[in-house]
């Protein structure tokens, strides 16, 4: 294998693609809100909230990237790990430049007001660099994270549609309907932390799957995979039943759950982004059609 071909490797491998569900999801559920709810959509607006969002998603990674090559957690070549920390080093703080750029215009056109669009900006900038620092290391930083991802991407993305003013959704309702995202990144989190068990006992770090055990753990995985499925049960319910095609894919949230229990843990964390995706996916088309 070339050079360049590695450190294109160690590239993607640290910008960790298979996340971006994550960030993604919450932006289009929150413009799709926006449309839906008080009739507005902005072409400018939408790209340069993807820009923000998706550059700072980025951003962390990279962060978080750096910090594991820096602990020499999964690292057996000492020049793979100086490529990575040098990858990671520039590209993230590329990303936090580009994305501080990206919201600099947002804020431009926008008619959000700015004390709150800079506030939730900013909280999730900050979170994105102590999480790959080490919050991701402690079950409080799972929790921001997961926030992130969820109720503060998809509050930050429908303001920029709406402002703040003369909005029809209110904040409650919002964070109600990430919920099912907040629990599938938790999900994402959790599996990578119940993989790397072993490792992080030895290294003091306090997640939620080392607190609890093996066991536990597993339980606790399938409640972060299945109850998201509840959420959307009771708003085919209540609401509308289009909320129904989310549940084609409880099929495979009920295979990745045993997956936990029988220790397939090693590509656990791609599989349930993907689900995650095409959860996401129906999600956002049902609350479009709903």
């Amino acid at each position: 294998m070339s050079f360049n071909s590695n450190k294109r490797n160690i590239f993607i491998k640290s910008l960790e693609p298979w996340t971006f569900p994550a960030s993604i999801l919450s932006f289009l559920l929150g413009t799709v809100l926006a449309w839906k709810h008080d009739g507005k959509f902005d072409v400018v607006k939408c790209f340069l909230t993807a820009l923000v969002i998706l550059l700072t998603h980025a951003a962390g990674n990279f962060a978080n990237s750096y910090y594991e090559a820096e602990d020499r957690r999964f690292f057996i070549s000492s020049t793979t790990r100086r490529v990575t920390l040098e990858i990671s080093a520039k590209w993230a703080v590329w990303s936090y430049v580009l994305a501080s750029a990206a919201f600099c215009c947002l804020a431009v056109v926008s008619e959000a007001e700015f004390r709150l669009e800079f506030g939730l900006y900013a909280t999730g900038f900050l979170t994105s660099m102590l999480h790959g620092g080490g919050l991701k290391n402690i079950v409080v930083g799972d929790v921001l994270a997961c926030g992130i991802f969820g109720p503060l991407s998809l509050v930050f993305s429908y303001i920029q549609q709406v402002g703040t003013v003369h909005r029809q959704l209110s904040y409650t309702w919002m964070v109600t309907y990430s919920l099912p995202f907040m629990l599938f990144t938790e999900a994402i989190f959790h599996s990578q932390n119940t993989r790397d068990l072993k490792t992080d006992i030895r290294a003091g770090y306090r997640t939620l799957a080392v607190l609890v055990g093996p066991q536990r753990a597993c339980y606790f995985h399938t409640l972060f995979m299945l109850f998201p499925y509840v959420i959307v049960g009771l708003q085919a319910a209540t609401t509308s039943l289009y909320f129904g095609l989310t549940l084609l894919t409880l099929p495979f949230a009920f295979n990745l759950s045993v997956a936990c229990f029988e220790g397939k843990h090693f590509t656990l964390p791609q599989k349930i982004a993907v689900l995650y995706a095409s959860f996401g996916i129906l999600y956002v088309f049902s609350m479009y059609l709903s």
